[in-house]
């Protein structure tokens, strides 16, 4: 019983092939961390998800702040096209916001 491995594949498309198939990958997973949010890009579209499912994804300040550092970097690159919002569990998108700590915030 023989083994056989396959030849190494040295041609340049299927490399590039496969490095395509990997930044798809790596994109996928956000290069910064939010504590209430999270944000994930698949090819030119970007999603934001508010990941506060056991509040109703209540917007808080530090949430707030999060949303526009994740949009700017978003601006600042030019691989994504849209984005999408949403929120995360089964039942609200988004039930309003928390004013505790914004009350002298322009947020």
């Amino acid at each position: 019983m023989s083994s056989q491995q396959p030849e190494p594949t040295n041609s340049l498309p299927a490399m590039r092939s496969g490095m395509r198939a990997l930044n798809t990958i790596v994109r996928k997973v956000s290069p910064v961390s939010f504590n209430t949010i999270l944000y994930e890009e698949d090819g030119p579209i970007g999603t934001i998800t508010l990941n506060r499912p056991e509040d109703g994804n209540m917007f808080t300040a530090e949430m707030c702040h999060e949303i526009r550092d994740c949009i700017n970097d978003i601006r600042r690159e030019t691989r994504t096209r849209v984005i999408v919002i949403t929120g995360a569990g089964d039942k609200f998108f988004c039930i309003g916001g928390r004013k505790d700590g914004m009350e002298d915030t322009t947020l």
